[in-house]
């Protein structure tokens, strides 16, 4: 029987295309490089992209050059945002829809311990589902709420610290579980490595 090397062509076309369309499907990270700007501003992303629903957009580039989502830019989806991880950095939203998609950490601000993220909401719906929502972890995070509407069914952590940083198994106020509670690992499910290390460790 003999092979057909058009049919055989369009076939290795085929599968070279599926290649392509699944490497693009992989999460990024975006970082910005520029200042005070609209998100739309591709420029301004590695790359030269907008990050989408697929990518992390981050900002480490200082808290006076904020991602701006203004008035009258497209509603953004993104697979989550991060400011404050290696550089300050922060966020600004004016107006519009910004949907986070569900994943275990979908919005971090202040993920290092020299840093500081920033999430200013003056306008618009931030919204986050399935997540954590982290305010703080070993940085500083700083949530700014002056207006518009934040929703979510995700878990809001304010000071939730990191997996990686040492802690006592001690607890602020005695007995009455006031200023820090500490829990292992493993006990919240959504994330399991977050939490205290394991004794010894």
């Amino acid at each position: 029987m003999k092979s057909n090397p058009t049919r055989n062509g369009t076939k290795t076309l085929v599968a070279v295309a599926l290649t392509l369309a699944n490497l693009s499907c992989l999460a990024l990270d975006r970082n910005w490089s520029g200042g005070p700007a609209s998100y739309t501003n591709a420029a301004n992303w590695t790359g030269g992209v907008v990050p989408g629903a697929a990518d992390v957009a981050i900002n480490n580039n200082g808290t006076n050059n904020p991602v701006q989502i203004n008035v009258g830019n497209p509603d953004w989806t993104i697979g989550a945002i991060q400011a404050g991880g290696a550089g300050s950095g922060a966020f600004q939203q004016n107006g519009q829809q910004v949907s986070i998609l569900p994943g275990l950490r979908t919005i971090r601000l202040g993920t290092a311990a020299a840093d500081t993220g920033v999430y200013t909401l003056n306008d618009g719906t931030l919204s986050y589902t399935n997540g954590m929502f982290a305010v703080g972890e070993i940085g500083t995070g700083i949530l700014n709420v002056n207006g518009g509407n934040l929703t979510g069914n995700g878990v809001l952590a304010i000071n939730a610290g990191d997996s990686q940083a040492t802690a006592n198994a001690t607890m602020d106020g005695g007995f009455e579980k006031t200023g820090h509670t500490w829990f292992a690992q493993g006990f919240y499910t959504p994330d399991p490595t977050i939490g205290l290390p394991p004794e010894g460790s």
